[in-house]
């Protein structure tokens, strides 16, 4: 268990029996002269008390953005394919603005869709008209369709996928016997009556809303609409589906309508469908809760919540309002605005819970993510734009600018006075605990500590384990102490018996999909890095080639050129043994009676002066057994290492390579050595033709000659990278430090 002394604002939670503890503790005493630094040290947002607002300031959130009718339809519109496009070309402009900076989750109406698709089916009558979830199922991929469309056709550098989802609703819910949701097209009171003399069993609802006369007053219009049963969502079926793929940054679409809403069926596990519609601002709102959400973004077809509706008291309520503010979600009408103040205010507080999701489980994670880093935002579609920049729209937060100064006073009697003892589930953690993690336990520098923070990866136990080392060097921290974080955090997580599942599953999604940054390409194209699949093969790094005494040396070569990669890949040879890869070694060289040798290989070794099995200051040269042709002391194979011996320059001809690799399960081979125009590079060549992914590491090679080099690295690239990528050792390394140590 995680005990944690505290009198006012640290609360930990109730985790049940003892748990081993951590092997670390610490006492915070540091004093807080200002709150420059520490000003958000609870909520976890940065911004001043005159009203700055950190969604309007913010990249890498997750997002939630749930679509009114009128991104797909306006009012008066024939609801036709083309006009739903259309609607949905302008709406896409919008969201790509969003997608582009953050993580986007997309839900949509359905009502007008749903209805035609229910007075289409009622008007055939050789079969028995579709249920209303059937239609909810037509509806939802219909419109993902469109939206996935555009969006690609906008965004072709992103992936986007539409989810068909199911939402399982409560059997007992009362909203089978009270049916107000409204679906549907509009009715004048004239349509209304020829609809229930030919739809008997059909039920209406009356919709009230304003419209502008000539003289710009608002006038109040009636109309009418079908009304069906509109139960509370309680589970999302897709759910996991759907937190991979935004995990993997993919644009989701899900959750159209609400979801297709689904029941068990009685003692049983299995579902079916049910005659209803789901409020697809709760669905949202359950969604964005499950996902973790940053910020839910509810667009309808008015500027903001207005307080008094339809009267001479309405009130555009702009700006940012506490969920307690906004009062009883009911003022504002049960069939329209008011769901969605509904959903705002459960999103942003758990005092504001819904009884829906009773049956998602709720972490204790989750739990110490609600209310204090949520928004949530009611606007226009048509100025999303001024929404995320927060000069339009109702946003509910629960962190207001009345509410700093007394975060304020809270921090400074926290820093000066708390103790921390840490001994349970990291998974379990608040803010102020990982905070104080990293800045005391890991001596983070506090200016990182506070780039973390205010990039919001503090929020939640998801954002924590979800850091990557590219996300913090974009942020501006040096590589060595991002490396440093997101290993420590992981080791946190992976070393701790009772963490979080998904925590883990996160972590381990980091480590399947590695790749390095290369030429021409991510290298592997898989993204299959890993330990037991890839094997760094050292390639001739031998006294002949590269010391004094040896072979080119003898030849009048200057060294300088071959005996530079030795000392980074001395370096390579100490990770790579730390991780637990594949290492083997090559060597050229022939039998001591040069039975193994060709005569023109000896005759061309001649010309230039130095022939293979004559006498040099390092024995004979590139014959077994000699002086040079053993491999340079630094890089000393260890005694668990194969040594290729080969007779020729490619490793694989007249060798077991090719037996040793695919006994072993490589796929991945990372090339240095000598030369990389001769022996590197036909390895490399033989090794493409044989199914390998091949990677030159190309401060790790060198070539007599220096253009010889280069061009040997050009054509491993030319043509998409023909016979595989070429980078350099430190672009390899920063790939592999996410990897743990196995040594």
């Amino acid at each position: 268990m995680f005990r944690l002394s505290s009198s006012s604002i640290f609360k930990a939670p109730s985790c049940g029996s003892e748990k081993a503890p951590l092997n670390f503790s610490f006492n915070v005493q540091t004093k807080v002269s200002s709150f420059s630094a520490f000003s958000v040290f609870k909520r976890g947002r940065h911004f001043q008390v005159e009203g700055d607002h950190p969604l309007f300031k913010t990249k890498g959130l997750r997002v939630v953005v749930a679509l009114g009718g009128n991104a797909l339809l306006q009012k008066g519109e024939a609801l036709t394919a083309d006009n739903q496009r259309k609607n949905v070309q302008k709406a896409i402009q919008s969201l790509a603005e969003i997608a582009r900076n953050h993580e986007l989750i997309i839900t949509h109406g359905n009502g007008p869709q749903v209805g035609l698709l229910a007075l289409q089916a009622a008007a055939f009558h050789d079969v028995p008209a579709y249920p209303l979830d059937v239609l909810g199922a037509e509806s939802e991929a219909q419109i993902g369709y469109v939206l996935e469309q555009e969006l690609e056709n906008v965004l072709p550098e992103r992936e986007t996928a539409a989810i068909l989802t199911q939402v399982e609703v409560d059997p007992t819910d009362p909203a089978f016997d009270n049916w107000v949701k409204p679906v549907g097209p509009f009715y004048t009171a004239e349509q209304l009556e020829d609809l229930k003399r030919e739809y008997p069993a059909w039920r209406f609802v009356e919709v009230v809303s304003s419209k502008k006369g000539p003289d710009g007053v608002p006038t109040k219009v009636i109309s009418y609409r079908r009304a069906v049963p509109s139960p509370e969502p309680q589970r999302i079926v897709e759910l996991k589906t759907i937190q991979r793929l935004v995990n993997d940054n993919v644009i989701v679409i899900c959750g159209g309508g609400g979801g297709i809403p689904v029941l068990k069926k009685a003692n049983t596990n299995l579902l079916m469908g049910c005659e209803a519609v789901i409020d697809k601002d709760y669905t949202s709102s359950l969604l964005a809760d499950k996902l973790n959400a940053d910020v839910l973004i509810m667009l309808t077809d008015v500027d903001a919540v207005c307080h008094g509706w339809g009267t001479p008291q309405q009130k555009s309520l702009n700006g940012v309002f506490s969920p307690d503010q906004l009062g009883d979600w009911k003022e504002y009408g049960a069939g329209s605005m008011g769901p969605k103040v509904r959903a705002a205010q459960s999103f942003v507080s758990p005092s504001h819970r819904l009884s829906y999701g009773a049956k998602e489980p709720v972490t204790n994670s989750n739990h110490h993510r609600h209310n204090l880093h949520r928004y949530a935002a009611i606007g226009s579609l048509a100025r999303l734009s001024e929404i995320l920049t927060g000069k339009s729209g109702t946003i509910v937060s629960t962190f207001t600018p009345e509410s700093e100064k007394q975060v304020q006073r809270d921090i400074a009697e926290i820093i000066e006075t708390e103790t921390f003892d840490y001994t349970y589930n990291p998974s379990e953690w608040c803010e102020e605990q990982r905070y104080a993690y990293l800045r005391k336990v890991l001596n983070i520098p506090l200016k990182y500590v506070e780039l973390i923070r205010h990039n919001h990866y503090l929020t939640s136990s998801r954002r924590f384990v979800s850091i990557t080392i590219p996300q913090l060097e974009k942020k501006g921290m040096e590589f060595e102490i991002a490396a440093e974080v997101v290993r420590s955090i992981h080791n946190l997580y992976r070393n701790h018996p009772e963490a979080d599942q998904q925590d883990l599953e996160i972590i381990s999604q980091q480590y399947s999909c590695i790749s390095v940054d290369a030429a021409p390409y991510k290298w592997p194209y898989n993204q299959q890095l890993r330990p037991d699949n890839t094997a760094l093969v050292v390639i001739d790094m031998q006294i002949d080639f590269c010391a004094v005494g040896g072979y080119v040396h003898s030849m009048g070569y200057s060294l300088e050129n071959t005996s530079r990669p030795i000392k980074p890949i001395k370096r390579l040879l100490e990770i790579f043994r730390r991780k637990g890869f594949h290492i083997i070694h090559t060597r050229e060289g022939h039998r001591p009676d040069l039975s193994d040798l060709p005569a023109v290989k000896r005759w061309r070794s001649e010309r230039i002066g130095a022939g293979i099995g004559d006498t040099s200051a390092a024995g004979r040269i590139l014959v077994k057994g000699s002086k040079g042709w053993q491999i340079v002391p630094d890089l000393t194979p260890q005694d668990d290492e194969p040594v290729i011996d080969k007779p020729g320059k490619g490793a694989f001809y007249a060798t077991d390579l090719d037996l040793i690799l695919r006994s072993r399960g490589i796929q991945n081979l990372i090339l240095s050595g000598v030369t990389s125009d001769v022996c590197v590079s036909t390895t490399i060549r033989e090794a493409n033709d044989r199914g390998y992914e091949c990677l030159m590491l190309e401060d790790c090679c060198a070539a007599v000659d220096e253009k010889n080099h280069l061009s040997t690295i050009s054509s491993i690239q030319m043509s998409g990278g023909i016979f595989g990528c070429t980078t350099s050792s430190d672009s390899l390394i920063r790939a592999l430090h996410l990897l743990p140590d196995v040594m």
